[in-house]
Formats: C-alpha cells, sequence, structure tokens
C-alpha cells in the first residue's frame, strides 16, 4: 500500500507467488499466506490506486484430465496445493477487481536465470549428461516474451477478464527437451524418455494441460510463437 501509495502506477503485473510446486505441497499455509492473502494484498493496492491489474496464473488450476485443450469457461479441478491456491487467488482478484486480467500461462521460458527446464536442459547436455524427461506430462511452453507482448498488448486496449496466454505447441516435456537439443545443436538421444511413475514428484501434476488461447488470439490479434519459433529465437541470439 505504502509503495502504491507512493509511485501511484497505472498497470501493475503480479507475477509473485511460490512457484514450486512441491514445496508449495510440503509447505500448505505458507503457500496459502503467499499465494492467496499475498495476491489479495496486491489486488487491494491496485484497486485503491485505480491501476490496471494483471494476474499471472497457471494451467496447473485444471486436474489434466481433458482430451481437448482447456477453455477459459472449462470447470477448473486442481490436483495439488499449487493449483489451489492460484485457483482461490484467481476468485479473489475476480471479486475485488472487476476490471482486472487473469493470464494462465505455463512453462515459460526464455533468457535468464528463472526458465528453470530450460536452464537445466541446457546445463545437462553441455556437460554431456543424459537428460531424463517426462514422456506423459503434456502442456504448451510459453516464451516469456510473447507473455509481457500479450500484457501490454491488453494494457492498450479496454479488454478484460480471463484469458489463456500460452505457447502454440502442445507438447509433454520430453518433447520439449528434444527440441532444445536439436535447436541448440546438442544430441538428441541425450535425452531420455522416462514416465512420471519412474521418479515419483510429491505433488501430483496434471497429465493433460494444454489450453486453448483461441480467446486471446481474437480480441488482441496475437499469436504466440511455437516451441519451434521460440527456441529459435532464443538460439539466434545466443
Amino acid at each position: 500500500m505504502r509503495l502504491v501509495s507512493k509511485i501511484h502506477p497505472q498497470l501493475i503485473v503480479d507475477t509473485a507467488a511460490l512457484h514450486n510446486v512441491d514445496y508449495c505441497e510440503r509447505n500448505p499455509d505458507e503457500a496459502w499466506k503467499v499465494n492467496v492473502q499475498g495476491t489479495i494484498n496486491v489486488a487491494e493496492a491496485s484497486k485503491s490506486a485505480h491501476a490496471r491489474f494483471f494476474f499471472i496464473s497457471t494451467d496447473f488450476v485444471f486436474d489434466g484430465c481433458s482430451e481437448t485443450p482447456y477453455v477459459e469457461n472449462d470447470s477448473p479441478n486442481p490436483i495439488q496445493q499449487y493449483g489451489r491456491t492460484k485457483l482461490e487467488a484467481e476468485r479473489a482478484i475476480m471479486k475485488l477487481c472487476t476490471d482486472a486480467t487473469i493470464l494462465r500461462t505455463a512453462v515459460l521460458y526464455g533468457e535468464g536465470p528463472k526458465a528453470r527446464f530450460l536452464n537445466w536442459v541446457l546445463s545437462s547436455l553441455r556437460q554431456g549428461k543424459k537428460v531424463p524427461a517426462y514422456s506423459d506430462q503434456t502442456n504448451c511452453p510459453t516464451l516469456v516474451d510473447d507473455l509481457a507482448r500479450a500484457i501490454f498488448t491488453l494494457h492498450s486496449t479496454d479488454k478484460t477478464g480471463l484469458y489463456h496466454a500460452v505457447g502454440r505447441s502442445c507438447v509433454n516435456r520430453y518433447e520439449f527437451a528434444r527440441a532444445i537439443a536439436r535447436i541448440f545443436h546438442f544430441p538428441e538421444d541425450l535425452v531420455i524418455p522416462v514416465l512420471s511413475e519412474s521418479a515419483p514428484q510429491l505433488a501430483k501434476r496434471p497429465k493433460n494441460c494444454c489450453l486453448s488461447t483461441e480467446r486471446l488470439e481474437r480480441d488482441i490479434k496475437l499469436q504466440f510463437m511455437t516451441v519451434e519459433e521460440g527456441l529459435r529465437h532464443l538460439s539466434s541470439g545466443v
């Protein structure tokens, strides 16, 4: 509240959260305080300043049981604490800020240390290590540049509400890792397909969590990149 009252922002983009899914499962109370109550605090500050409020949510609000990409009107059903906290934050925002914009995204990658999956794959490949990657967890990797472009494009319009904002490729982690190897010129056979049951994660992950971006593309005339396009965009700058 102090910061917002001092700088009088026109736009607030809330990317803050406990993003580590297993950590949230081990620490459900902390996850709730940060991901739900913390979000409410920022939303209330945004409302007091009459600022546009953008909240970054997740595909993990769904259970991953759909055979087709999820649309915005599909009923959420999170299967782990992280997804539950993000869904509750979405609902709180909708009550507090009628003109807020919520963007559900997935597997953000780009330049910088927070592109965890991309950086882990590249680090392993550079060392000649095998890269075990799940072949049974599917979603839509998203170039962070595209997400930023969507935020500022939406901000320049009067469009608000809930949007799915993800890359145009619906792939599993094994396919994504092989694409990384291929485009960054490493041997693809270093990437090994594994099933999630063979290396269990503490928190459940949705198996098929691809999202449809049809509404976003229609409203702002902007297409996100495919995995191939996004990775080539990154590799050209390396």
